[in-house]
């Protein structure tokens, strides 16, 4: 690829699109295209694959190891610096230097206290160590080439704490007092002159005290180095057995469980530790801490930032201090050994040979203090846990810090093999050192070298085996500064940084276990409070959080994969609403969140039972999915069995939807589920287990009202009869499109289930199918294996075409596979476009019926059931009242029951006129009119595709084929006598079809037609085809649709004039056949008109209830009816209306949507194809005689009159849904409305608006900004004058009154201050746009402020009770920070955080002074 194409690809991969230039310069575009080739199919060029398939393609390039040219967080040349010895050996001895002092730092810390000052040289032998052997270790076989590694600075903090107890515990065994920090005794009280590093230590073991206390402090000693050890060395040996186990394998990513905030706030601790460590090494003297801060600190500030060259920088920030202090030094004429009794340096060390690690531990077994270790043994758990986070949590970062990548799994297996040798020493942990790893990398210019770090392990061997004298000539500062600059990537990243990807209540959290561990000062009371508020929130959380991934939803909204048609589809719909509710489960269920589940359950039961709701009409079946679900407890387990029990009560069923087999085995286990039917693989599994028990209810209700009349009963046998033999129902729906016999242009497929395949992924079908028994169903691939059978995308059943791409030539994106065994009707390009040359008509109806199809579909997965949006407000409380309960009321009809109100409105019209019911056949019979030619071929058709030879060889067809035959020629509700056993022949049948298909006219019919065809007429007595439809109009009222004549008249073209002209014997002949197809659906609404009392009055809109229902049994065939019945059925019958209000009433238009309603399957087999040509000329059947015993009459001579009725009314329109954003916007904020109508008064908003940024928005104005200047200033002089409190008059105790009251003043004025500020900015909180007054109030930093003013208040007014609340002032800078972020945004980077560490040094400092102790 060129380079401009690059950067789109490493853009879209999600990488550095700046990696482009080098990677289209290195790699070898045959390699690139051969490995694109490979992985991406069709063999198309690289350009225009999408970016997911060059998934392969990325991996090829990142193994190059290719360093990144410019990162932002890691960059520190512009190019691949060459291996070098020289920068090697630089690199060494830098990060020798860093080393070796922060070796000798935690050798300090170890042994902290001043009394135990005698084992702080063999302290630091035991730090040196894992130094040399990790240096060497990983430099040799690390898979980072430039780690460093050595001691951290985690565990010595926590064997430091193990150190203090041990102290402790073995001065009590020896009977000696050890003496702990004590309050200053200095005359004046005053900190400044109370402070005295070694006072508390001075008597213990030395001068009198020893020589009273020999043998106990001898052996006091003893015990604790060799206890120690021993200590060191279990927690070394644990740590490297957890490193080689999780790398061993693959439990590194489990670690990963523990809270973030916890960690965070545990290493956070250590950050204030050490920095506590530093501010001791340098005696808490200003003097020596100021430039150990600022030096430190300085240092890791410029690490951070990547500022110049590492092999220029750190060198001179670590010796040029020292330089200078040596300078001054001899300037004053001080000496060394002058400088250490001022306390400038540390007392000298002595020369201790590293075999005293054997010698004083192993060699003096009798002294090892076992009891005191298991004292600390929670502690070393909490150590093990800490520090092998902070190893993944370094591991982890050098990706993102060092342009390769890590195989943690190696590493941790290599840290704990290295940790193994590291026991053999005795010493304390080692592991890789991420902050080296930096440096290192930044000096040398590349990943590769790895001499550095053997040279640097080589020098940290030097002083461990050889002396490690340099150590006295180390000011205190040095080491102070060091621990500076350990510590503050605690405090930076840990504690400050932590607040950007923790919430506030998290963020809270930290400090609130960093709060408990600076009051306590101890770990393991900040572990116990850290678990306990871990826990608390974890509860309180995930009480709260929704166990359900949205709202309970009602089964109206569902959408299952099972096509249906649209009358069908929404009774289901309507009955699901009632019966079904789903519950989508998610995450972890335990007692807390499954409470509200199953109570929401148990308040719906309850309240179903309460409102006296019929039993048909409750909630039958709740479907819990489980496809989020991670796990439930016990107590959520049982509380599900409750439930369980208590639906089963309630003649409920509780269903698991997207189980899993171990999920089934759970549930199973305990006794959640005690049959494998109430758990299904999928949800629509689910849906469609109860979608089936709602359709057997359906059909019970249908048989319900199938027996009020015997019409009822016989239509539905007719229907059944023709969706046995044909799919056409709905499709090919008027005499033109059937004309011409559709069988000889569909062939027929046999499909077998889970075989046969209809098309695949990719494939290119040119068919069109159409399904008349069995299923198909469709996937997005091709099914292997059971759960693919069960997660269909859609399943097409009798009347549903597949394949609509066939129109549209297009490439298939799924794969079509017969689910049950089944019959398939099917047209390829060569039958389709015969029929079209042939049969345009028949070829328009099916495509149109395909599409309406198609895009039916789409309408139902996209609007038809949109569900409710989801409110997290009512997720959270999950009551009944918030579920969205279905309250549409359709007013559209299903296009199936549209075409029977069609045609009963035109019978009832037909009716009105005399042309249908009792009236039509009095008078003599004039003629009977003749068939159109094409049907009389489909006849013929029909005749010769079911006859069979006869006696006589004459071809016959059998009486039980009647029917099929004259349905097969498009003749349907063929009113055939059941006991018709006799055989006929082709003259009888093409008579037996003429009657069926025309209607004989009286002689005063045919003059009422005549006088029509007298008024639009010509000189000859005909008339044109455009008049075809206004004779009709005038003949039937004006109801009249234009395409139900031309559907008729179609099929009559060849009876035409040759003039193109229709006379009187064609306009009786259409008109004969137009009454004729709507005689049966007359009949069947005579036969609801009966059932409700036979009344002229009763038409399609005509409403009804339970009551009236049960008055209209004495017109029908039953006998009688219960009122609950009656309810049921009335219900069952309702698709219109959802909610409460379903089933109040009906109308006599939703008996015949019952009546009409496919809801069993269709059983039958296609008929055979057509046998001879029906293009052939028809036989007459003019001779024939009439056989009127074969075509049973409907009904009797003595029927009631039947007359026409109003049509049903106008159709409701939906209301609009697309009001526009502004309107809505406006109409819910009132106050919006206000301002875009200019009622507000501007001159009141530009005011508070200005006083809003005055105080809010610094770089608004110059004024803005001298603002923002004062309150930082203000913030920086309440620290101050703390800070002067602490060094000029110490303790409250020891205040003089009148000093008091001066600190009193000044803290109240400071608290009047910021209250002021705080009451401003509140008041004008609101007055940007967007911004409210809770908004301000729920902001952590508004938070942080207002206790830092409480605190100020309480010290001033309660000073005795509240003195170390003083200490929240600090919370100010938060304030500091975010003006300092808006005022000055070039420094806010690392503004807040140095603000951060200024603000804990300052605790530490002032924490001391507060409260007197001394060192």
């Amino acid at each position: 690829p060129a380079p401009t194409q690059w950067y789109c690809i490493f853009r879209d991969l999600k990488f550095d699109p700046r990696m482009a230039p080098r990677m289209a310069r290195d790699v070898e575009p045959s390699h690139v295209l051969k490995v694109a080739e490979a992985e991406v199919p069709n063999q198309t060029s690289l350009d225009n694959k999408d970016s997911l398939k060059l998934q392969k393609f990325s991996e090829v390039t990142l193994a190059r190891q290719v360093s990144v040219e410019s990162h932002g967080n890691h960059a520190h040349h512009n190019h691949t610096l060459p291996h070098s010895i020289f920068t090697a050996a630089a690199s060494a001895v830098i990060n020798y230097l860093l080393m070796f002092g922060l070796c000798c730092a935690y050798g300090m810390i170890l042994f902290s206290d001043d009394q135990n000052r005698r084992h702080r040289a063999l302290g630091v032998k035991m730090f040196l160590l894992p130094a040399a052997l990790f240096g060497v270790l990983l430099g040799a076989r690390c898979g980072i080439p430039v780690a460093i590694g050595g001691p951290d600075l985690t565990p010595a903090v926590f064997l430091a704490g193990m150190v203090t107890t041990f102290a402790q515990e073995i001065a009590v065994r020896q009977n000696l007092e050890y003496p702990m920090r004590r309050l200053s005794s200095a005359g004046s009280g005053r900190f400044l002159k109370g402070l005295a590093s070694d006072a508390a230590a001075e008597d213990f073991c030395v001068g009198d005290h020893f020589l009273s206390n020999t043998s106990a402090c001898e052996a006091y000693h003893e015990s604790l180095l060799a206890t120690t050890i021993v200590a060191v060395t279990i927690t070394t040996a644990c740590l490297g057995l957890v490193f080689f186990v999780l790398g061993k394998f693959g439990l590194a990513r489990y670690l990963s469980y523990m809270p973030t905030s916890v960690i965070e706030a545990f290493l956070a601790c250590v950050g204030y530790k050490v920095f506590k460590y530093a501010l001791k090494f340098c005696l808490m003297e200003a003097r020596q801490f100021i430039p150990a801060f600022v030096i430190g600190v300085g240092l890791y500030f410029v690490k951070a930032a990547h500022i110049g060259n590492p092999a220029v920088v750190m060198p001179l920030c670590l010796i040029v201090p020292v330089g200078v202090f040596y300078i001054f030094m001899q300037i004053t004429g001080d000496t060394i050994d002058s400088s250490r009794l001022e306390g400038l340096y540390f007392e000298e060390l002595p020369h201790v040979e590293f075999t005293e690690i054997w010698t004083r531990s192993l060699g003096k077994a009798d002294a090892i203090d076992f009891q005191a270790i298991a004292t600390v043994l929670p502690q070393m758990a909490v150590m093990i846990g800490v520090c092998s986070l902070d190893c993944l949590l370094k591991l982890g970062a050098t990706e993102t810090k060092l342009p390769l990548k890590v195989k943690k799994d190696a590493e941790l297996q290599l840290f704990g093999l290295g940790n193994f040798i590291v026991v053999l020493f005795g010493s304390s942990v080692g592991y890789m050192q991420l902050k080296f790893n930096v440096i290192n990398y930044g000096i040398l210019g590349n990943v590769t070298d790895r001499r550095a770090g053997v040279m640097y392990g080589l020098l940290c061997g030097i002083g461990f085996f050889v002396s490690n004298a340099h150590f006295n000539y180390l000011p205190r500062f040095f080491l102070g500064s060091l621990l500076f600059f350990a510590g503050a990537g605690f405090v930076v990243e840990n504690l400050w940084g932590s607040r950007r990807y923790l919430s506030f209540g998290e963020w809270l959290q930290v400090l609130m276990i960093v709060s408990v561990f600076v009051v306590t000062e101890e770990l393991l009371p900040a572990v116990v409070v850290g678990g306990f508020i871990t826990g608390i929130s974890f509860i309180v959380k995930y009480a709260t959080i929704p166990a359900t991934a949205t709202m309970p939803t009602k089964g109206s909204y569902i959408t299952t994969c099972e096509k249906r048609g649209e009358l069908l589809t929404r009774k289901v719909q309507s009955i699901a609403d009632r019966w079904l509710l789903v519950v989508t489960l998610k995450g972890y269920l335990f007692f807390g969140s499954s409470q509200k589940v199953t109570s929401l359950v148990r308040e719906m039961i309850a309240e179903e039972v309460k409102s006296g709701r019929p039993k048909y009409q409750r909630l039958r079946y709740v479907i819990f999915d489980c496809e989020l679900l991670d796990g439930m407890d016990a107590s959520a387990a049982k509380a599900m069995v409750q439930l369980k029990g208590e639906a089963a009560a309630q003649n409920m069923r509780v269903f698991w939807s997207s189980v899993s087999p171990g999920l089934a085995a759970e549930l199973t286990a305990r006794q959640i589920i005690n049959s494998p039917k109430d758990c299904f693989e999928s949800f629509d599994a689910a849906v469609l287990a109860v979608e089936q028990r709602i359709v057997k209810f359906l059909r019970s209700m249908q048989e319900q009202w199938l027996q009020m009349h015997w019409f009822f009963g016989y239509h539905a046998k007719l229907e059944r009869e023709r969706r046995a033999l044909e799919p056409f129902g709905g499709i090919l729906t008027s005499d033109s499109s059937r004309a011409g016999c559709p069988w000889q242009y569909c062939k027929k497929l046999s499909v077998v289930g889970h075989k046969t395949v209809l098309w695949s992924v990719g494939d290119y079908t040119r068919k069109l199918f159409l399904v008349h028994s069995g299923a198909v169903a469709v996937f997005q691939k091709r099914p292997m294996s059971e759960e693919d059978w069960a997660s269909p995308v859609a399943v097409f059943r009798q009347g549903f075409f597949l394949n609509v791409k066939f129109f549209t030539r297009g490439l298939d994106r799924y794969t079509a596979v017969a689910l049950e065994d089944g019959e398939i009707l099917y047209w390829d390009e060569e039958s389709w476009f015969k029929m079209g040359r042939e049969q345009p008509n028949m070829m328009g109806h099916i495509q149109r019926a395909a599409i309406e199809q198609h895009v039916l579909d789409l309408q139902n997965r996209a609007d038809f059931r949109d569900a409710p949006p989801v409110d997290v407000a009512a997720l959270e409380r999950l009551e009944v009242s918030s579920i969205t309960s279905d309250k549409r009321d359709f007013q559209e009809l299903p296009r199936d029951l549209q075409r029977v109100h069609d045609k009963v409105d035109a019978a009832l019209a037909l009716e009105n006129k005399g042309l249908l019911g009792e009236g039509q056949t009095e008078g003599k019979v004039a003629f009977f009119p003749a068939l159109p030619s094409s049907m009389s071929r489909d006849l013929q058709t029909a005749f010769h595709t079911f006859s069979t030879p006869g006696p006589a060889g004459a071809s016959q067809i059998e009486g039980k084929n009647l029917a099929r035959a004259l349905t097969y020629a498009g003749l349907l509700h063929v009113p055939v006598s059941q006991n018709c056993s006799r055989s006929f022949g082709e003259a009888e049948f093409m008579r037996i079809g003429h009657e069926a298909a025309m209607m004989a006219l009286s002689s005063a019919e045919s003059a009422m037609l005549l006088e029509i065809l007298k008024r639009f007429a010509d000189a000859n007595a005909t008339v044109g085809g455009s008049d075809l439809v206004p004779m009709f109009r005038d003949l039937l009222g004006g109801f009249v649709r234009e395409d139900a004549v031309d559907r008729i008249a179609g099929g009559w073209t060849d009876l035409y004039s040759t003039d193109g002209r229709i006379d009187f014997e064609m306009f009786s002949t259409i008109l004969s056949r137009y009454c004729k197809s709507y005689e049966h659906y007359y009949y069947l609404f005579s036969a609801v008109r009966e059932v409700a009392g036979g009344s002229p009055a009763c038409g399609l809109s005509t409403t009804f209830n339970a009551k009236t229902l049960m008055d209209w049994v004495k017109h029908s065939n039953r006998s009688s009816i219960s009122a609950d019945l009656a309810a049921e059925m009335i219900w069952a019958a309702d698709w219109r209306s959802m909610g409460d209000r379903r089933g109040e009433e009906i109308c006599l238009s939703d008996i015949l949507a019952m009546l009409i309603c496919q809801l069993g399957p269709s059983e039958g087999e296609l008929p055979p194809a057509p046998k001879i040509n029906p293009n052939k000329a028809p036989m007459n059947p003019a001779e024939v005689e009439n056989l009127n015993t074969v075509l049973i009459s409907l009904y009797p001579k003595d029927a009631p009159e039947l007359k026409l009725m109003p049509n049903v009314g106008e159709q409701l329109q939906v209301p609009k849904r697309n009001m526009s954003v502004v309107s809505v916007l406006l109409e819910n904020q009132p106050e919006m409305a206000a301002i875009s109508k200019g009622d507000v008064d501007q001159s009141k908003v530009s005011f508070r608006h200005k006083l809003y940024q005055l105080l809010e928005q610094p770089s608004s104005s110059i004024a803005a900004k001298v603002v923002a200047v004062l309150q930082m200033g203000l913030i920086f002089l309440s620290l101050g004058a703390l800070t002067l409190q602490v060094e000029m008059t110490g303790d409250y105790e020891d205040q003089t009154d009148s000093e008091k009251q001066l600190w009193m003043l000044v803290n109240l004025g400071f608290a009047l201050l910021f209250s002021v500020e705080m009451a401003l900015r509140f008041l004008v909180a609101d007055a940007e746009q967007g911004q409210s007054r809770e908004t301000f109030l729920n902001d952590s930093k508004t938070m942080c402020d207002v206790i830092a003013i409480l605190a100020l208040y309480l010290s001033a007014l309660v000073p005795s009770q509240f003195r170390l609340l003083h200490l929240l002032v600090v919370l100010r800078l938060m304030r500091a920070s975010k003006i300092a972020h808006m005022s000055f945004p070039a420094l806010a980077g690392r503004g807040a955080a140095w603000l951060m560490v200024v603000a804990v040094v300052w605790c530490i400092y002032t924490k001391n002074g507060l409260s007197g102790e001394a060192y």
